[in-house]
């Protein structure tokens, strides 16, 4: 069978991933534009997995109260338009969620595979909606150095 496209290299050939290097030229971005883009990639990474982008946008939607698409923040990552400096002032509110967030997945992970019952465990009193911290807890050492 013969390809109907033989201009476009077959899957798996070397022009094939020379086509997927991105396509915009990051020089034209100044420093700071660059520091914000660096910042955007690691903060979307940290809270949201390698899959950052649309929950990203979901995030800032939120945020705003009005939708961010998703094709936005692909633009920023690639370097097709340069972060805007309000929202590294958005980040900073949504690293609080993100980390909320992360944290109760991490109390379902060790919680698994079945539900702990909190009221039955000695615990100190913690901020509203975040699991108690337990003195098992290897974070609860780190938190009892902090207070002395």
């Amino acid at each position: 069978m013969t390809r109907s496209r033989p201009d476009i290299p077959a899957a798996g050939t070397e022009g094939a991933k020379a086509r997927r290097v991105p396509r915009y030229d990051l020089s034209t971005l100044s420093e700071d534009q660059l520091r914000r883009r660096d910042l955007v990639m690691k903060f979307g990474l940290a809270a949201y997995g390698t899959r950052w982008q649309t929950p990203l946008a979901e995030a800032l939607g939120r945020l705003r109260q009005q939708a961010t698409a998703p094709v936005q923040i692909a633009a920023w990552a690639s370097g097709a338009r340069p972060v805007p400096a309000r929202v590294i002032e958005e980040l900073e509110v949504l690293k609080i969620d993100a980390a909320t967030d992360l944290m109760h997945r991490l109390w379902k992970v060790k919680a698994w595979p079945g539900e702990v019952d909190w009221g039955s465990i000695a615990t100190e009193e913690t901020p509203a909606g975040l699991p108690p911290r337990v003195p098992a807890d290897p974070m609860w050492d780190l938190d009892q150095a902090d207070d002395e």
